[in-house]
């Protein structure tokens, strides 16, 4: 199994010149018939920052309609936006109602002068100088999902982002640089 997808932006944005882009490769494997189904991908997404964020070109991706919880780690914390992440994916079906879904997230500032961005387009984190580097840290991600009846599934989600030095270097005396959340849901079809 494979998978891409790829933009590029470029025009007029707030009075200054845009060219940007992103992109993102997957390759899988899907093991039917071995114990559980597993499921294994390997993915690398990338979305262009701005080196000099003052220079009067923006070369910062904007999503234009953000969805990064399935993308960028369930966390929620990192937009497509100034990003790589290199990521692996593991799905699994101990029952045929029941998924289990372990995902590994290596993110990293295309440009470090850019800011680490939300999946809103709202900048969280920034050096201007660019001395923080770019290392963001490691987000490791669980889910499992039980379906409950054919029109509704719950979710609990576990996950935690260990920072790495640019989240470390801007927490500031308020901010952490490691994260952790836990989700529940309940999904209802019709």
């Amino acid at each position: 199994m494979w998978d891409f997808e790829g933009a590029l932006q470029f025009g007029d944005q707030s009075g200054n010149d845009a060219f940007a882009g992103m992109a993102t490769a997957g390759i899988g494997h899907s093991f039917k018939q071995a114990m559980f189904s597993p499921t294994f991908w390997l993915y690398y997404d990338y979305a262009s920052g701005d080196s000099d964020p003052t220079s009067g070109t923006s070369n910062t991706f904007n999503p234009l309609f953000p969805f990064s919880h399935y993308y960028l780690g369930w966390m929620d914390l990192v937009g497509r936006q100034n990003i790589h992440d290199a990521n692996a994916h593991l799905i699994v079906y101990p029952a045929p109602w029941l998924m289990a879904w372990a995902q590994y997230h290596h993110f990293w500032l295309d440009e470090s002068r850019d800011a680490l961005y939300n999946p809103g387009g709202v900048p969280i984190r920034r050096d201007p100088t660019g001395m923080a580097g770019n290392n963001v840290g490691d987000e490791i991600g669980l889910v499992l999902n039980c379906r409950l009846t054919r029109y509704s599934d719950v979710m609990v989600s576990y996950n935690k982002l260990y920072g790495g030095g640019f989240l470390e270097a801007t927490a500031g005396p308020n901010r952490a640089e490691d994260a952790e959340s836990l989700y529940l849901m309940y999904q209802t079809k019709w």
